[in-house]
């Protein structure tokens, strides 16, 4: 059964910088076997900033995942590609 619960894509605190593409296993498999469920993002840790999970609606394109959201102050759009590329950009009002 496919309904019901959530994803959870776990970033696994890897440190990311903003813009800089880094691979993280396994996290194009989770959003492709997510199966319409909603998605929440852990361990996500930008620069020196370590965000609480959030939920984010991604949408699929050719081999690659991407969500635009706001986390307070901060515009965050994520990229992920079919070979584990996980692509943060963080900008600031």
């Amino acid at each position: 059964m496919n309904k019901g619960g959530y994803q959870i894509i776990d970033l696994k605190g890897a440190a990311l910088t903003s813009g800089t593409e880094k691979t993280i296993a396994g996290t194009y498999a989770a959003l492709l076997n997510a199966h319409g469920k909603r998605t929440v993002i852990s361990g996500m840790k930008v620069g020196t900033t370590l965000y609480n999970d959030f939920e984010a609606i991604f949408t699929a394109g050719s081999e690659v995942f991407n969500a635009a959201l706001t986390i307070g102050a901060a515009s965050v759009a994520i990229a992920v590609d079919s070979g584990d590329g996980v692509t943060v950009t963080v900008t600031t009002e």
